[in-house]
């Protein structure tokens, strides 16, 4: 019973929204990386996390996280334009 009760939770961990900020996660870590190495696609990968982020505020009604995020995603169109 024990087993059951862990793979619900667990199947609850990898809901669908969780996947996608995961990724976001990992897109932002990867723009972080490329941009280390003077990679130009960084801003794009930045451009899809925040995204992904600002969305996500969007929808949990958190205005001001959603406003730090569009500053975000202007920052990384900005780099992308003046690169």
């Amino acid at each position: 019973m024990i087993r059951g009760a862990v793979w619900i939770e667990f199947m609850k961990l990898i809901s669908k929204t969780n996947l996608v900020m995961a990724m976001a996660v990992l897109l932002a870590l990867a723009g972080t990386f490329l941009n280390v190495l003077k990679e130009p696609v960084c801003f794009f990968l930045w451009m899809g996390s925040n995204l992904v982020f600002m969305v996500s505020a969007w929808k949990d009604c958190n205005r001001w996280m959603c406003f730090v995020f569009l500053c975000y995603l202007s920052m990384s169109v900005w780099g992308l334009v003046t690169w």
